[in-house]
Protein backbone atom coordinates (compact mmCIF):
# COMPACT_ATOMS: atom_id res chain seq x y z
CA UNK A 1 0.00 0.00 0.00
CA UNK A 2 2.77 2.41 0.92
CA UNK A 3 4.58 1.64 -2.35
CA UNK A 4 1.46 2.54 -4.34
CA UNK A 5 1.14 5.79 -2.38
CA UNK A 6 4.77 6.67 -3.12
CA UNK A 7 4.30 5.96 -6.83
CA UNK A 8 1.15 8.10 -7.01
CA UNK A 9 2.91 10.93 -5.18
CA UNK A 10 5.87 10.75 -7.56
CA UNK A 11 3.61 10.91 -10.62
CA UNK A 12 1.72 13.87 -9.16
CA UNK A 13 4.95 15.82 -8.61
CA UNK A 14 6.29 14.87 -12.02
CA UNK A 15 3.32 16.22 -13.94
CA UNK A 16 2.13 19.11 -11.80
CA UNK A 17 5.05 20.58 -9.92
CA UNK A 18 6.12 23.89 -11.50
CA UNK A 19 9.45 23.78 -13.23
CA UNK A 20 12.37 25.37 -11.37
CA UNK A 21 13.37 28.75 -12.77
CA UNK A 22 16.29 28.50 -15.14
CA UNK A 23 18.89 31.24 -15.08
CA UNK A 24 22.19 31.81 -16.77
CA UNK A 25 21.46 34.74 -19.10
CA UNK A 26 20.88 38.16 -17.65
CA UNK A 27 17.24 39.18 -18.23
CA UNK A 28 16.49 42.70 -19.36
CA UNK A 29 15.85 44.83 -16.32
CA UNK A 30 13.11 46.52 -18.33
CA UNK A 31 11.34 43.34 -19.35
CA UNK A 32 7.67 42.82 -18.60
CA UNK A 33 6.55 39.73 -16.70
CA UNK A 34 5.08 37.18 -19.09
CA UNK A 35 2.94 34.16 -18.26
CA UNK A 36 3.03 31.75 -21.20
CA UNK A 37 0.09 29.35 -21.68
CA UNK A 38 0.58 25.91 -23.21
CA UNK A 39 -0.41 25.10 -26.76
CA UNK A 40 -3.36 22.77 -27.07
CA UNK A 41 -2.89 20.85 -30.33
CA UNK A 42 -5.55 18.39 -31.40
CA UNK A 43 -4.12 14.93 -31.90
CA UNK A 44 -5.99 14.41 -35.17
CA UNK A 45 -4.03 15.16 -38.32
CA UNK A 46 -6.10 15.75 -41.42
CA UNK A 47 -4.71 15.14 -44.88
CA UNK A 48 -6.00 14.71 -48.41
CA UNK A 49 -6.94 11.07 -47.81
CA UNK A 50 -8.90 11.73 -44.61
CA UNK A 51 -12.58 10.89 -44.68
CA UNK A 52 -13.31 12.31 -41.24
CA UNK A 53 -12.70 16.00 -42.05
CA UNK A 54 -14.81 18.38 -39.97
CA UNK A 55 -15.04 20.66 -43.03
CA UNK A 56 -16.95 18.48 -45.54
CA UNK A 57 -17.95 21.49 -47.68
CA UNK A 58 -14.29 22.01 -48.57
CA UNK A 59 -13.78 18.43 -49.66
CA UNK A 60 -10.30 16.99 -49.28
CA UNK A 61 -8.49 20.18 -48.41
CA UNK A 62 -8.73 23.47 -46.53
CA UNK A 63 -8.60 26.68 -48.55
CA UNK A 64 -7.33 29.64 -46.51
CA UNK A 65 -8.34 33.26 -46.99
CA UNK A 66 -5.33 33.99 -49.22
CA UNK A 67 -6.27 31.11 -51.52
CA UNK A 68 -3.68 28.50 -50.53
CA UNK A 69 -4.69 24.86 -50.19
CA UNK A 70 -3.83 22.97 -46.99
CA UNK A 71 -3.51 19.27 -47.88
CA UNK A 72 -1.99 18.25 -44.54
CA UNK A 73 -3.30 20.22 -41.60
CA UNK A 74 -4.29 20.10 -37.96
CA UNK A 75 -6.41 22.12 -35.57
CA UNK A 76 -4.41 23.96 -32.92
CA UNK A 77 -5.20 26.32 -30.08
CA UNK A 78 -2.43 28.70 -29.08
CA UNK A 79 -3.37 30.80 -26.09
CA UNK A 80 -6.97 31.75 -26.86
CA UNK A 81 -6.55 31.57 -30.63
CA UNK A 82 -7.95 28.59 -32.59
CA UNK A 83 -6.25 27.96 -35.92
CA UNK A 84 -6.02 25.60 -38.84
CA UNK A 85 -2.29 24.95 -39.20
CA UNK A 86 -0.77 23.90 -42.51
CA UNK A 87 1.72 21.16 -41.61
CA UNK A 88 3.96 22.03 -44.57
CA UNK A 89 6.66 24.31 -43.20
CA UNK A 90 7.33 27.72 -44.73
CA UNK A 91 10.76 27.74 -43.12
CA UNK A 92 12.82 25.35 -41.05
CA UNK A 93 16.10 26.19 -39.35
CA UNK A 94 18.32 24.99 -36.53
CA UNK A 95 16.44 26.99 -33.90
CA UNK A 96 12.87 27.02 -35.17
CA UNK A 97 10.28 26.69 -37.89
CA UNK A 98 7.44 28.73 -39.38
CA UNK A 99 4.00 27.57 -40.53
CA UNK A 100 1.12 29.12 -42.45
CA UNK A 101 -2.11 29.13 -40.43
CA UNK A 102 -5.71 30.16 -40.97
CA UNK A 103 -8.21 31.59 -38.49
CA UNK A 104 -11.81 30.79 -39.32
CA UNK A 105 -13.07 33.21 -36.68
CA UNK A 106 -11.41 36.21 -38.32
CA UNK A 107 -11.01 34.76 -41.84
CA UNK A 108 -7.35 35.81 -41.76
CA UNK A 109 -4.13 34.04 -42.58
CA UNK A 110 -1.47 34.16 -39.87
CA UNK A 111 2.01 32.84 -39.13
CA UNK A 112 2.93 30.33 -36.42
CA UNK A 113 6.55 30.70 -35.32
CA UNK A 114 7.90 27.82 -33.24
CA UNK A 115 11.17 28.39 -31.37
CA UNK A 116 13.08 25.30 -30.24
CA UNK A 117 14.94 25.14 -26.93
CA UNK A 118 18.02 23.00 -26.37
CA UNK A 119 17.09 19.92 -24.33
CA UNK A 120 20.57 18.81 -23.16
CA UNK A 121 22.96 21.79 -23.05
CA UNK A 122 21.77 23.79 -20.03
CA UNK A 123 23.73 26.96 -20.79
CA UNK A 124 22.63 27.03 -24.42
CA UNK A 125 19.02 26.41 -23.40
CA UNK A 126 19.13 29.26 -20.88
CA UNK A 127 20.37 31.61 -23.60
CA UNK A 128 17.72 30.45 -26.06
CA UNK A 129 14.99 30.80 -23.45
CA UNK A 130 16.14 34.31 -22.61
CA UNK A 131 16.08 35.26 -26.30
CA UNK A 132 12.60 33.81 -26.86
CA UNK A 133 11.19 35.59 -23.81
CA UNK A 134 12.96 38.79 -24.82
CA UNK A 135 11.34 38.67 -28.26
CA UNK A 136 7.95 38.11 -26.66
CA UNK A 137 8.47 41.09 -24.35
CA UNK A 138 9.32 43.33 -27.29
CA UNK A 139 6.36 42.13 -29.36
CA UNK A 140 3.95 42.71 -26.47
CA UNK A 141 5.46 46.11 -25.68
CA UNK A 142 4.58 47.36 -29.17
CA UNK A 143 1.21 45.59 -29.33
CA UNK A 144 -0.01 46.97 -25.98
CA UNK A 145 0.85 50.47 -27.14
CA UNK A 146 -0.77 50.03 -30.57
CA UNK A 147 2.55 50.63 -32.36
CA UNK A 148 2.32 48.02 -35.12
CA UNK A 149 2.23 50.12 -38.27
CA UNK A 150 5.87 49.27 -39.00
CA UNK A 151 6.41 46.50 -36.42
CA UNK A 152 4.93 43.04 -36.97
CA UNK A 153 1.98 42.36 -34.65
CA UNK A 154 1.78 39.38 -32.32
CA UNK A 155 -1.68 37.82 -32.01
CA UNK A 156 -1.10 35.16 -29.33
CA UNK A 157 1.60 32.97 -27.81
CA UNK A 158 2.20 29.70 -25.97
CA UNK A 159 4.64 26.90 -25.11
CA UNK A 160 5.46 23.83 -27.17
CA UNK A 161 4.80 20.37 -25.74
CA UNK A 162 7.01 19.10 -22.92
CA UNK A 163 8.62 22.53 -22.56
CA UNK A 164 10.49 22.08 -25.83
CA UNK A 165 10.13 25.70 -26.89
CA UNK A 166 7.95 28.74 -27.46
CA UNK A 167 5.33 29.53 -30.04
CA UNK A 168 4.08 32.88 -31.39
CA UNK A 169 1.10 33.64 -33.62
CA UNK A 170 1.74 36.73 -35.75
CA UNK A 171 0.28 38.62 -38.66
CA UNK A 172 1.29 37.33 -42.07
CA UNK A 173 3.09 39.37 -44.72
CA UNK A 174 3.51 38.54 -48.38
CA UNK A 175 7.23 37.73 -48.50
CA UNK A 176 10.53 38.55 -46.83
CA UNK A 177 12.39 41.64 -47.95
CA UNK A 178 15.33 39.37 -48.79
CA UNK A 179 13.25 37.47 -51.33
CA UNK A 180 11.69 40.65 -52.71
CA UNK A 181 15.07 42.36 -53.19
CA UNK A 182 16.51 39.30 -54.90
CA UNK A 183 13.51 39.10 -57.24
CA UNK A 184 14.05 42.76 -58.16
CA UNK A 185 17.77 42.16 -58.75
CA UNK A 186 17.08 39.11 -60.91
CA UNK A 187 14.72 41.18 -63.09
CA UNK A 188 17.44 43.75 -63.74
CA UNK A 189 20.56 41.62 -64.02
CA UNK A 190 22.15 38.47 -65.34
CA UNK A 191 25.15 36.47 -64.16
CA UNK A 192 28.09 36.50 -66.56
CA UNK A 193 30.44 33.57 -65.97
CA UNK A 194 33.93 34.27 -67.28
CA UNK A 195 37.46 33.34 -66.21
CA UNK A 196 36.09 31.24 -63.38
CA UNK A 197 34.24 34.14 -61.71
CA UNK A 198 30.59 35.12 -61.61
CA UNK A 199 29.97 38.79 -62.38
CA UNK A 200 26.54 40.35 -62.25
CA UNK A 201 25.68 42.51 -65.27
CA UNK A 202 22.90 45.07 -64.72
CA UNK A 203 20.38 46.33 -67.24
CA UNK A 204 18.80 49.77 -66.70
CA UNK A 205 21.08 50.32 -63.73
CA UNK A 206 19.68 53.77 -62.95
CA UNK A 207 16.11 52.44 -62.79
CA UNK A 208 17.26 49.53 -60.67
CA UNK A 209 19.08 51.94 -58.34
CA UNK A 210 15.93 54.04 -57.91
CA UNK A 211 13.90 50.96 -56.95
CA UNK A 212 16.51 49.86 -54.40
CA UNK A 213 16.61 53.41 -53.01
CA UNK A 214 12.83 53.25 -52.47
CA UNK A 215 13.29 49.92 -50.68
CA UNK A 216 15.95 51.57 -48.50
CA UNK A 217 13.43 54.35 -47.73
CA UNK A 218 10.90 51.73 -46.59
CA UNK A 219 13.51 50.05 -44.39
CA UNK A 220 14.56 53.38 -42.88
CA UNK A 221 10.94 54.21 -42.03
CA UNK A 222 10.51 50.90 -40.18
CA UNK A 223 13.78 51.37 -38.28
CA UNK A 224 12.91 54.98 -37.44
CA UNK A 225 9.64 53.90 -35.80
CA UNK A 226 11.41 51.15 -33.87
CA UNK A 227 14.20 53.47 -32.73
CA UNK A 228 11.70 55.67 -30.92
CA UNK A 229 11.46 52.89 -28.34
CA UNK A 230 14.14 50.23 -28.89
CA UNK A 231 17.29 49.02 -30.66
CA UNK A 232 16.94 45.95 -32.85
CA UNK A 233 20.54 44.58 -33.00
CA UNK A 234 19.91 42.10 -35.81
CA UNK A 235 19.11 44.23 -38.86
CA UNK A 236 19.28 42.24 -42.12
CA UNK A 237 17.04 41.66 -45.13
CA UNK A 238 15.50 38.45 -43.76
CA UNK A 239 14.26 40.38 -40.70
CA UNK A 240 11.87 42.56 -42.70
CA UNK A 241 8.55 41.48 -44.18
CA UNK A 242 6.84 42.98 -47.24
CA UNK A 243 3.12 43.76 -47.03
CA UNK A 244 1.11 44.86 -50.05
CA UNK A 245 -0.39 48.06 -48.72
CA UNK A 246 -1.18 51.61 -49.86
CA UNK A 247 -0.50 50.73 -53.52
CA UNK A 248 2.98 49.51 -52.59
CA UNK A 249 4.17 46.06 -53.43
CA UNK A 250 6.52 46.16 -50.44
CA UNK A 251 5.33 48.09 -47.39
CA UNK A 252 8.04 47.07 -44.91
CA UNK A 253 7.57 45.84 -41.35
CA UNK A 254 10.31 44.79 -38.93
CA UNK A 255 10.41 41.28 -37.38
CA UNK A 256 12.61 39.07 -35.14
CA UNK A 257 13.36 40.80 -31.85
CA UNK A 258 15.21 38.18 -29.82
CA UNK A 259 18.31 40.40 -29.56
CA UNK A 260 16.45 43.72 -29.19
CA UNK A 261 16.55 46.01 -26.18
CA UNK A 262 14.17 48.73 -25.00
CA UNK A 263 15.58 52.24 -24.66
CA UNK A 264 13.23 53.55 -21.96
CA UNK A 265 14.18 57.13 -22.74
CA UNK A 266 17.95 56.48 -22.72
CA UNK A 267 20.36 57.01 -25.61
CA UNK A 268 22.72 54.19 -24.63
CA UNK A 269 21.82 50.88 -22.98
CA UNK A 270 23.36 47.53 -22.08
CA UNK A 271 22.61 44.61 -24.39
CA UNK A 272 23.83 41.26 -25.63
CA UNK A 273 25.11 41.02 -29.20
CA UNK A 274 23.37 37.86 -30.46
CA UNK A 275 22.70 39.05 -34.02
CA UNK A 276 24.33 37.77 -37.23
CA UNK A 277 28.02 38.63 -36.96
CA UNK A 278 28.38 39.67 -40.63
CA UNK A 279 26.01 42.58 -39.96
CA UNK A 280 27.42 43.72 -36.63
CA UNK A 281 28.76 47.23 -36.19
CA UNK A 282 32.37 47.69 -35.13
CA UNK A 283 31.52 48.54 -31.52
CA UNK A 284 29.59 45.34 -30.76
CA UNK A 285 31.80 42.76 -32.42
CA UNK A 286 33.12 39.92 -30.34
CA UNK A 287 34.72 36.52 -30.69
CA UNK A 288 31.80 34.14 -30.97
CA UNK A 289 33.42 31.38 -28.92
CA UNK A 290 34.55 33.71 -26.11
CA UNK A 291 32.20 36.69 -26.10
CA UNK A 292 28.81 35.24 -26.95
CA UNK A 293 27.31 36.34 -23.62
CA UNK A 294 29.31 39.54 -23.31
CA UNK A 295 27.33 42.70 -22.55
CA UNK A 296 27.95 45.76 -24.74
CA UNK A 297 26.87 49.39 -24.48
CA UNK A 298 24.76 50.04 -27.59
CA UNK A 299 22.98 52.92 -29.32
CA UNK A 300 20.66 53.11 -32.31
CA UNK A 301 23.76 53.73 -34.45
CA UNK A 302 24.63 50.02 -34.21
CA UNK A 303 21.48 49.29 -36.23
CA UNK A 304 22.40 51.99 -38.74
CA UNK A 305 25.68 50.28 -39.62
CA UNK A 306 23.80 46.99 -40.07
CA UNK A 307 21.43 48.78 -42.46
CA UNK A 308 24.42 50.03 -44.46
CA UNK A 309 26.00 46.58 -44.57
CA UNK A 310 22.72 45.03 -45.66
CA UNK A 311 22.58 47.21 -48.79
CA UNK A 312 26.34 47.09 -49.35
CA UNK A 313 26.27 43.29 -49.53
CA UNK A 314 23.25 43.33 -51.80
CA UNK A 315 24.46 45.97 -54.25
CA UNK A 316 28.26 45.63 -54.23
CA UNK A 317 29.62 42.63 -52.41
CA UNK A 318 28.38 39.07 -52.89
CA UNK A 319 30.36 36.59 -50.82
CA UNK A 320 29.61 33.43 -48.87
CA UNK A 321 30.88 33.65 -45.29
CA UNK A 322 29.85 30.11 -44.32
CA UNK A 323 33.34 28.62 -44.63
CA UNK A 324 35.12 31.51 -42.88
CA UNK A 325 35.70 32.03 -39.19
CA UNK A 326 34.56 35.30 -37.64
CA UNK A 327 37.96 37.03 -37.66
CA UNK A 328 38.48 36.21 -41.34
CA UNK A 329 34.98 37.49 -42.16
CA UNK A 330 35.61 40.77 -40.37
CA UNK A 331 38.95 41.25 -42.14
CA UNK A 332 37.32 40.78 -45.55
CA UNK A 333 34.42 43.10 -44.70
CA UNK A 334 36.66 45.83 -43.31
CA UNK A 335 39.12 45.85 -46.20
CA UNK A 336 36.31 46.00 -48.75
CA UNK A 337 34.61 48.81 -46.83
CA UNK A 338 37.86 50.82 -46.77
CA UNK A 339 38.14 50.51 -50.55
CA UNK A 340 34.47 51.37 -50.97
CA UNK A 341 34.70 54.48 -48.76
CA UNK A 342 37.68 55.74 -50.74
CA UNK A 343 35.74 55.42 -54.00
CA UNK A 344 32.59 57.29 -52.91
CA UNK A 345 32.31 61.07 -53.13
CA UNK A 346 29.48 63.60 -52.98
CA UNK A 347 29.04 63.16 -56.73
CA UNK A 348 28.27 59.45 -56.25
CA UNK A 349 24.69 58.17 -56.36
CA UNK A 350 22.37 58.51 -53.37
CA UNK A 351 22.44 54.81 -52.54
CA UNK A 352 26.22 54.67 -52.24
CA UNK A 353 26.34 57.88 -50.21
CA UNK A 354 23.84 56.43 -47.74
CA UNK A 355 25.82 53.18 -47.48
CA UNK A 356 29.06 55.10 -46.88
CA UNK A 357 27.50 57.29 -44.18
CA UNK A 358 25.87 54.31 -42.45
CA UNK A 359 29.10 52.30 -42.31
CA UNK A 360 31.25 55.06 -40.81
CA UNK A 361 33.66 53.69 -38.21
CA UNK A 362 32.53 56.19 -35.56
CA UNK A 363 28.95 55.54 -34.39
CA UNK A 364 28.30 59.24 -33.76
CA UNK A 365 29.14 60.02 -37.40
CA UNK A 366 26.49 57.65 -38.75
CA UNK A 367 23.14 59.23 -39.66
CA UNK A 368 19.91 58.41 -37.89
CA UNK A 369 17.11 56.65 -39.75
CA UNK A 370 15.27 60.00 -39.76
CA UNK A 371 18.22 61.68 -41.51
CA UNK A 372 18.27 58.87 -44.12
CA UNK A 373 14.54 59.32 -44.78
CA UNK A 374 14.95 63.06 -45.35
CA UNK A 375 18.00 62.54 -47.56
CA UNK A 376 16.24 60.04 -49.83
CA UNK A 377 13.16 62.30 -49.99
CA UNK A 378 15.37 65.26 -51.02
CA UNK A 379 14.53 67.33 -47.94
CA UNK A 380 18.24 67.84 -47.21
CA UNK A 381 21.49 67.67 -49.14
CA UNK A 382 24.28 66.19 -47.02
CA UNK A 383 24.91 64.05 -43.98
CA UNK A 384 26.79 65.47 -41.01
CA UNK A 385 29.81 63.31 -41.89
CA UNK A 386 30.08 64.84 -45.39
CA UNK A 387 31.69 68.09 -46.43
CA UNK A 388 29.16 70.70 -47.46
CA UNK A 389 28.77 73.98 -49.23
CA UNK A 390 27.12 76.93 -47.49
CA UNK A 391 23.88 76.51 -49.41
CA UNK A 392 23.55 72.79 -48.61
CA UNK A 393 21.18 71.67 -45.87
CA UNK A 394 22.45 69.09 -43.37
CA UNK A 395 20.10 66.17 -42.74
CA UNK A 396 18.79 66.54 -39.18
CA UNK A 397 19.28 63.67 -36.77
CA UNK A 398 16.00 64.07 -34.85
CA UNK A 399 12.39 64.38 -35.98
CA UNK A 400 10.96 67.81 -35.21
Amino acid sequence: MSNIFIQITFLFLLFFMPELTKSGCKPSKDSEVITTPNINVSRTTYDASSSSSSYPNLGERIICSCGQAFYEWEEVKIGETELIKNKIKIFHGATGQIFHAYSQQTNKCLIIKEIFLEMEDYQKRARQEWMANNELNILLYFKRRNLNERIVEIIDFGNLYEDRGKCFVMEQGNETLFRYMNDVRDRFSTINISNGSNKRIYREKKKFGRIILQIMLEVAKAIHEFHKYAIHLDIKATNFICFRKENKRCFVKLIDFNSSVLLNGQNEVEAYSYGAHNYKSYEIRGREDMDIDKIFMVTIKSDIMSLGLMFYYFFHFEIEFNDLDISASYNIIDQNLINFHQSITKSSNYLDRVIKACTHYEPTERPSAWAIINFIENKCHVFASEEREEYEIICEELEN
